[in-house]
């Protein structure tokens, strides 16, 4: 079963990355709900899908499907901070 890991006052997760409505995670992954106007620069959720096309795809302009192994809690815990640390970082130069 999916839970929401924003939702959660004692989540580590908590209110960590403006632009995310919400973050649902379970055993097989879960969704990314972003905000309709995000800070989220759209080039570094293009990336994390071209590099982890078996990992992510995009359902629709807003949402972000996550395709992931995350059987214990902490997995999912663990995997929402460093996603949302990922959809934090500034985009990258050539």
């Amino acid at each position: 079963m999916a839970q929401s890991l924003l939702a959660s006052p004692n989540s580590k997760t908590h209110g960590a990355r403006p632009g995310v409505r919400r973050l649902d995670l379970g055993a097989q992954g879960g969704s990314v709900l972003f905000e309709e106007r995000s800070p989220i620069d759209p080039a570094t959720v293009v990336r994390m899908i071209q590099t982890g096309a078996r990992e992510y795809r995009l359902e629709g302009p807003l949402k972000l499907r996550v395709s992931r192994q995350l059987p214990t809690e902490n997995a999912r815990f663990e995997f929402a901070a460093d996603l949302l640390r990922r959809l934090g970082e500034a985009p990258r130069l050539h």
